[in-house]
């Protein structure tokens, strides 16, 4: 019965994390007010992207990790990243830090 229940709770949690879902046209009523040019975060030796905010209405700025830095993130369908390895390094699955390519 402990472990039915159990059961039941994860797939309430996983069904809901992977239920998340950008409603049509979002984006129109979402005001980026953030200021991030690619100028801007690379003076701040960040990694822009273009469509960085939840359902990728907005720029973000994401902090640059170098080699052997940590680049292990608890991976939320929806959520996105605030932090990258930086170019010419990948994140290593086994290890969960930078490593070069």
């Amino acid at each position: 019965m402990h472990l039915n229940l159990q059961i039941i709770v994860l797939m309430t949690i996983f069904g809901t994390i992977y239920g998340i879902v950008c409603p049509t046209d979002y984006c129109q009523s979402v005001d980026c007010a953030n200021n991030v040019t690619q100028t801007s975060c690379e003076n701040q030796n960040g990694i822009y992207t273009a469509q960085g905010t939840f359902c990728g209405c907005c720029p973000a700025c994401l902090t640059k990790l170098e080699e052997g830095q940590s680049c292990r993130v608890l991976a939320l369908r929806g959520v996105p990243p605030t932090s990258q390895c930086a170019p010419g390094l990948k994140c290593d699955t086994t290890s969960g830090v930078c490593v070069k390519i």
